[in-house]
């Protein structure tokens, strides 16, 4: 006889909503406060805001009394079958009101439209803005206790201990994540209320002014009434290793124009520790998730390295935060104190909510960061009401499915635009696309690869014998290096090491008593040039010259360190080793260096940025989902060597504030979502679809020369590699026309590449079409696997200041011929049409060609749409 667990577990899922129905009206007259702030740090209400919004994600007891997990448990989360978490439930439940924001019930086109033309949107203010989830109404409070009494029910049916359950997801996922056993495994995979359970991996960073080069001063922040407005009234959250708070990038202590209160729509809480007393007017929340690491590492796992708190440990997620938003007209010095310009967030004005999800991790040495704590982040940012969620991270899962990022989705269809990092893996090594290194590719967010800037920061070398060489990068700090004795590495080993490794000055490799006092030439390669300059320093190297770099890195300075280095070309890494080689006592002086705007070139592809195809276009076997009808990355933007805020030293109130130039798409993301938000400010009542649109329909795809964006290999890159182009901020705030998407869009999407799967995930009584993932209704188009002939259909909505006329002009890709039905648009303000692009395979190829289709009008408007196919077969 089946036990008592087992007839729960096989209750069908209309007898538990009978339940939720029955207790609707004792949840209506009690609300469950919040949990107790945790050890673990999942949740804090010591300023007293956390109790607005009733049932927290929370993690069942404090690290004291919590059970390590046993050898035999692992840490999975349990996505719950047909009912919608808070962001994206529109009614239907006997007993519970919609809570979904009215963007997330309507459909694409006049839906939005119509929302936004009866509130009167004008200008760039605030005043009027897609709803947001407002936890402290009824209705939300009373479906988030509803859909965590359900999962708790899930759980006893399997016999999984409440200490085994380390966070319920409620707004913008509902699931659940927990230590299972083998046995609880199974028996979830089973049950009928479980649509999928999804095995915790572990995430990874994906790692002067940059708005200068983008031209902000004189678009986007004008448009916004200036710099000292840009981004007033919008929230950027940030997913990163948290923050350091008293950097002056966060300050809120402008006597000019003070920060006000802050917008109406945040619910937000900031989670103070004794290290992390408090936020402020532009920092206005921070938390910190901790659990799910805690679970992955085990118990022996410490933080010596780190803060159980918001308080960034790495810097990465400070830098991250700077980009985004980070005050203007901050003063960058480096660590041997010279000034090097002002630093400004993409947004300055806007405000900041941190989620520290990284931790360092004693055994690996880095920082590490658990998708269950990643996916606690989302759901709370979406509660908390951001409008903007950047994500600087990824790891590449040959697993990965659109349907593990549905919470993206709902946080989407809750007004919220997400923007993710491509990844760092660069394109395929073997220059083919038989696979992906795309490490985030759903069309639910904006992904962003990182491209150069038009700025080097070069430094003079000038040799005994007056030779006078180029070096590149933070040279010798605020004075020169004045004929300072020179030696090669190699000439400076100790008698045990190899040439190899004393010519690449490998930590321990050299001799201190023959470095003492001079600057050191050292070859690329080994170990990390911070990990070379640390030890050189140590042994009292007065400087360091970088040579044999690879091409694709010369752009991947400056390095900012106590130590002075700079590098050097190849050619004039000869002169200068030919120099060392044949004079008795060589000898250089190294100047301060200087920044330069001479590299018109850029922006460039950078070598690391992940591209795709997504999926293996040449065999039947295809990898799990993604479908290469979709175009990613979806843009590309500034992402080398950009300074931004640091961590400082130490707590201590004398420690200076710090900056550091890094690399990275963990780079571009901030930078775009900075932009997003400008976008947000403007027009408060687009969807996140729309913003998106509007970043990618008016990209560039030209450097400052007018030349073809490239590769550093010096290839012409792809759509494959940038998407749609360069971010463009002198047209995205003015883009004619815009693409939207919305839920039932967003839905057929996933039915069209899993419908057995989407019908598990989606609401109840859902309809789905299972449309092609080609038709989703996105600003780029791409067919994958292009057989005789496909029609793609769109829709796109005037968003411009009058009616219009817009034409259509097509560039075919090689072997397919395109056609447009209509050519033309005639559409009043705030209307909408449909349009169709019929793509026939004239000559097969085995490669993805390129062309556009580009929609303009009277007024100036030029609206873009990259078409990338690979047209298999006639």
């Amino acid at each position: 006889m089946a036990n008592s667990a087992t007839r729960r577990r096989r209750q069908p899922f209309h007898l538990l909503l009978a339940l939720a129905a029955l207790l609707a009206a004792a949840a209506s007259s009690h609300v469950v406060a919040p949990a107790a702030a945790q050890e673990d740090g999942t949740l804090s209400d010591k300023d007293g805001v956390a109790s607005a919004a009733g049932d927290e994600i929370d993690t069942a007891q404090s690290e004291s009394s919590q059970p390590v997990a046993s050898v035999s448990s692992a840490l999975y989360i349990v996505r719950m079958r047909s009912v919608p978490p808070v962001a994206t439930y529109t009614g239907g439940i006997s007993g519970f009101d919609a809570t979904a924001p009215a963007a997330a019930a309507a459909n694409v086109g006049a839906g939005i439209a119509n929302i936004a033309q009866r509130a009167g949107r004008a200008g760039s203010r605030l005043t009027q803005r897609l709803p947001r989830i407002d936890l402290r109404r009824g209705p939300a409070r009373a479906f988030a206790q509803m859909l965590g009494r359900m999962q708790k029910q899930v759980a006893r049916d399997v016999g999984l201990a409440t200490s085994r359950v380390l966070y319920s997801y409620k707004y913008a996922s509902n699931a659940f994540a927990a230590e299972l056993t083998p046995s609880q495994l199974r028996r979830l995979q089973r049950h009928p209320n479980v649509a999928d359970v999804v095995a915790n991996v572990a995430m990874h960073k994906l790692t002067t002014d940059s708005s200068e080069f983008l031209k902000l001063p004189e678009t986007a922040w004008a448009s916004a009434g200036g710099q000292g407005n840009a981004g007033e009234g919008v929230v950027i959250g940030v997913v990163d290793t948290g923050i350091w708070p008293e950097h002056p990038s966060f300050s809120d202590a402008n006597t000019t124009a003070p920060y006000g209160a802050r917008p109406s729509t945040w619910r937000g809480v900031c989670q103070t520790t004794a290290d992390f007393p408090r936020c402020n007017g532009k920092l206005i929340g921070a938390r910190y998730l901790y659990a799910g690491f805690r679970a992955m590492t085990g118990a022996a796992e410490s933080l010596t390295n780190d803060w159980r708190s918001a308080r960034d440990a790495d810097g990465h997620g400070t830098w991250c935060a700077g980009a985004a938003a980070g005050n203007a007209g901050v003063a960058v010095t480096t660590s041997r104190g010279q000034v090097i310009g002002a630093a400004s967030g993409m947004a300055p004005r806007a405000r900041l909510a941190v989620y520290k999800v990284f931790w360092s991790n004693a055994q690996s040495g880095g920082t590490t960061a658990s998708f269950a704590d990643i996916e606690a982040a989302v759901n709370l940012a979406v509660a908390d009401g951001v409008d903007v969620l950047s994500l600087s991270l990824g790891g590449l899962d040959p697993a990965a499915t659109y349907f593990n990022d549905v919470s993206y989705l709902n946080a989407n269809l809750a007004g919220v635009t997400v923007v993710y990092a491509a990844g760092n893996s660069g394109p395929p090594q073997d220059g083919s696309y038989m696979y992906r290194t795309l490490s985030n590719f759903s069309p639910f967010y904006l992904t962003v690869g990182a491209s150069t800037i038009n700025r080097r920061c070069t430094a003079n070398l000038t040799l005994g014998d007056g030779t006078v060489l180029s070096a590149t990068g933070y040279g010798a700090g605020t004075t020169p290096l004045t004929a300072m004795p020179l030696i090669e590495g190699s000439a400076a080993r100790r008698s045990s090491i190899t040439f190899t490794r004393g010519d690449q000055c490998l930590p321990g490799a050299l001799d201190a008593s023959l470095v003492a006092g001079r600057i050191v030439l050292c070859s690329y390669g080994g170990v990390s040039t911070g990990e070379k300059l640390s030890d050189l320093y140590s042994k009292g190297a007065k400087g360091a010259l970088l040579v044999n770099i690879p091409s694709a890195l010369e752009p991947f300075t400056p390095y900012n360190e106590l130590l002075p280095v700079s590098h050097l070309s190849a050619g004039d890494a000869d002169r200068l080793r030919s120099y060392v080689r044949s004079t008795a006592s060589p000898v250089a002086t190294l100047t301060p260096s200087f920044a330069r705007l001479s590299n018109l070139s850029s922006p460039t592809l950078a070598y690391f940025s992940s591209t795709g195809p997504v999926t293996n276009p040449y065999t039947s076997a295809a990898l799990p989902k993604p479908t290469n009808d979709i175009l990613k990355p979806d843009i590309i933007g500034p992402g080398v060597s950009l300074w931004a805020a640091w961590r400082s030293a130490s707590l201590s109130s004398a420690s200076k504030p710090a900056f550091e130039a890094i690399s990275g798409t963990s780079m571009a993301t901030p930078h775009l979502a900075g932009i997003a938000a400008l976008v947000m400010q403007k027009y408060p009542f687009w969807t996140p679809s729309q913003v998106m649109s509007a970043i990618v329909t008016t990209a560039t795809i030209v450097t400052g020369t007018g030349a073809a964006i490239g590769t550093t290999s010096g290839a012409k890159a792809t759509p494959w590699d940038m998407g749609a182009g360069h971010v463009n901020p002198s047209r995205l705030l003015d883009p004619g026309l815009t693409y939207n998407a919305g839920a039932t869009d967003y839905y057929n999407f996933l039915a069209g590449v899993g419908l057995t799967k989407a019908k598990a995930l989606l609401p109840r009584g859902v309809k789905l079409s299972s449309s092609k993932p080609y038709d989703l209704n996105r600003p780029t188009i791409s067919v994958g696997r292009l057989v005789k002939s496909v029609t793609v259909t769109r829709k796109v909505t005037n968003v411009g200041a009058a009616s219009s006329t817009y034409t259509a002009s097509v560039v075919a890709p090689a072997g397919v011929a395109v056609v447009v039905s209509p050519t033309k648009l005639v559409l009043n303000k705030g209307a909408s049409a449909v349009f169709t692009v019929k793509l026939t395979v004239t000559a097969t190829s085995w490669e993805f060609k390129y062309g556009s289709l580009t929609w303009t009008d009277a007024a100036g408007h030029t609206v873009v749409s990259v078409i990338a196919v690979q047209p298999i077969s006639k």
